[in-house]
């Protein structure tokens, strides 16, 4: 865990320095943002995982960055700083929302055997 953390730390600090430094000395913000895309890849590095097996979180990363990132756009375009922030906060509503009605690998499974039967909010109870 302790190693964990050591890593993290690491990465969000190289992440913290590089904004401080691209606002301090007015660089150009999109080599920045590269960067900050390319950071996910990194840690499947760092975590010696598979770029097969982590294909679903990033889609859902990319899913759900852009629930976020769509609303506050649209409102900071129509009313400015305010109505980005609250774009922002519908967005994340959105995203979680999407997150926690995603069935689970082994819900979906069960269902397909007949095992169990869904209920109004999406919990599985079994079937007897």
């Amino acid at each position: 865990m302790a190693k964990k953390a050591a890593y993290v730390s690491a990465i969000g600090l190289v992440v913290a320095l590089l904004g401080l430094m691209t606002l301090k000395y007015r660089l150009v913000i999109g080599p920045f943002v590269l960067l900050l895309g390319i950071i996910p890849l990194l840690g499947l590095i760092v975590a010696r995982r598979s770029l097969k097996g982590a294909i679903p979180d990033l889609v859902f990363g990319a899913i759900d960055t852009g629930l976020l990132t769509i609303p506050a756009i649209w409102g900071g375009l129509a009313f400015g700083v305010a109505g980005a922030i609250a774009g922002g906060v519908i967005g994340v509503a959105l995203g979680s929302a999407f997150h926690q009605n995603m069935p689970r690998k082994n819900a979906v499974r069960r269902w397909r055997n007949n095992e169990v039967r869904w209920k109004t909010r999406g919990e599985a109870v079994p079937i007897r």
